[in-house]
C-alpha cells in the first residue's frame, strides 16, 4: 500500500517537485506521513548521492567534531538544483526554522520548487547532552530529470572535552520554579522538585537519584548550637553542604526561607516563600546557609521536611532530604501574642 502511494505521490510531482513537506504528517498523498512517526524516520529509501555536508563553527572554520552547547553552519551541497529534508538525530536547528514539532528537521527550501539550489545551509545547536556522535541524513530530489529520490548522510563525533560554558551549570533552579524563567510546561507546586528526566527540554540530569554526601545543619536559638528540632515564630540559620561545588533548589514543607547575609540565593517565587534558589542559578558553592522561620500555627504540624535537589554541572541530578522535629517548648514567646507579629507571619505564610 505504501509502495502505491509513492506512485500516486510521484506522478502528481511530476510537474513539480518531491516537496519535503510530502513525507510529513498531513501529506494530501501520504496522509499519515512516511516513516515510524519519529522526527528522522520520515527518510524514503533512495539511492545514494553525490550529496556534501560542511559543517563550520562560530569563527567559520570547517570541522567533522562538535562541541556540547555550540551552534554551527551546516551547509549540504547538491550536484544539481534541488529541495531537501535534513534530520539530526539529536539538537536543534535555528535558522531556517525547524518542521513543527520537531527541532532536529529542517525542510530545506520550504517545499517551494522557486527555492529549488544547489545548497543550503542552516544553524543547528548541539545539546549539552549529546554524546558519542550525532546522524545528519538528508533526502533530496529536483525537477525534470533529477525527481528521484537521492540521500546521503554523515556522522559527527561529539566531544565532551570542548563543551561551551553553558553546559558546565545545566542545574539552575530558575529553570524549574521561576515565573519567568520556567523552561518546564507548566510552574510547578511550591514543595515540587524534578521526579524524572527532562530529555525532551533538554536536559542532561537524567532521572535523580538519592545523595547521602549532602550534610543538612540546623541551629538552635544561639545559632551556633546544631539541633534537631525547630521552633515556632523563632528564626534559624540553616545550613545545606555539598561534597563539591553546585547550584541547588530547596524546599521546606511549610514556613519561610530567606538568604542568610553574605551568601547568594534567591526566593524564586513570593507566592512560595519557602522555596528558594541556592546560588541564584549562577554561583556554585559547596555550602549554603539561609535563614528559616516557621509559624507560630506550626505546633500541630508535628515535623517539617527539607527538600533539595542539586548539580555540580550537566551531571544527574542529586537529591537528599531531613525531617526536623517541631519543638513547641521552643516557640518564641510572641507566639502567645494574639494579633501580634506573629500572627502577621502566619497570615502572610500560609497564603
Amino acid at each position: 500500500m505504501l509502495h502505491m502511494k509513492f506512485a500516486i505521490w510521484l506522478v502528481a510531482a511530476a510537474y513539480v517537485s518531491a516537496y519535503p513537506r510530502y513525507l510529513l504528517p498531513g501529506s494530501p498523498y501520504i496522509p499519515g506521513g512516511n516513516g515510524d512517526g519519529t522526527c528522522t524516520g520520515v527518510h524514503p529509501t533512495g539511492p545514494i548521492m553525490r550529496i556534501s555536508f560542511e559543517i563550520a563553527n562560530t569563527a567559520g572554520a570547517l570541522t567533522t567534531a562538535v562541541c556540547p552547547g555550540a551552534a554551527y553552519t551546516i551547509t549540504v551541497k547538491f550536484p544539481e538544483q534541488r529541495l531537501a529534508l535534513l534530520t539530526a538525530s539529536t539538537g536543534a536547528f535555528t535558522n531556517p526554522d525547524p518542521t513543527t514539532g520537531c527541532p532536529n528537521r529542517v525542510d530545506l527550501g520550504g517545499s517551494s520548487r522557486w527555492n529549488v539550489a544547489n545548497s543550503f545551509t542552516t544553524t543547528f545547536e548541539v545539546p549539552c547532552n549529546a554524546a558519542g556522535g550525532i546522524q545528519l541524513k538528508v533526502t533530496s530530489a529536483g525537477r525534470g530529470t533529477s525527481r528521484q529520490w537521492a540521500q546521503m548522510d554523515t556522522t559527527l563525533t561529539v566531544s565532551s572535552a570542548c563543551a561551551v560554558a553553558k553546559c558546565g551549570v545545566q542545574a539552575r533552579p530558575q529553570y524549574w520554579a521561576d515565573p519567568v524563567w520556567r523552561l518546564v510546561p507548566e510552574l510547578p507546586p511550591c514543595t515540587a522538585h524534578p521526579e524524572r528526566d527532562y530529555a525532551e527540554l533538554y536536559a542532561p540530569h537524567g532521572s535523580p537519584i538519592p545523595d547521602s554526601t549532602i550534610v543538612f545543619t540546623m541551629y538552635g536559638k544561639d545559632n551556633i548550637t546544631a539541633t534537631n528540632t525547630v521552633c515556632p515564630g523563632e528564626t534559624h540559620v540553616f545550613k545545606v553542604s555539598f561534597p563539591q561545588r553546585r547550584l541547588a533548589l530547596l524546599t521546606a514543607s511549610l514556613g519561610a526561607i530567606v538568604p542568610h547575609a553574605g551568601s547568594i540565593s534567591r526566593v524564586l517565587d513570593p507566592n512560595c516563600p519557602q522555596r528558594v534558589d541556592l546560588g541564584d542559578s549562577y554561583y556554585l558553592n559547596t555550602g549554603f546557609t539561609v535563614e528559616y522561620t516557621l509559624p507560630c500555627n506550626a505546633s500541630d504540624a508535628g515535623f517539617v521536611l527539607f527538600k533539595v535537589t542539586s548539580a555540580p554541572g550537566a551531571v544527574q541530578w542529586r537529591q537528599s532530604n531531613v525531617t526536623l522535629a517541631v519543638n513547641t517548648a521552643c516557640a518564641s514567646l510572641t507566639c502567645d501574642l494574639r494579633g501580634g507579629w506573629c500572627m502577621r507571619v502566619e497570615r502572610s505564610m500560609m497564603r
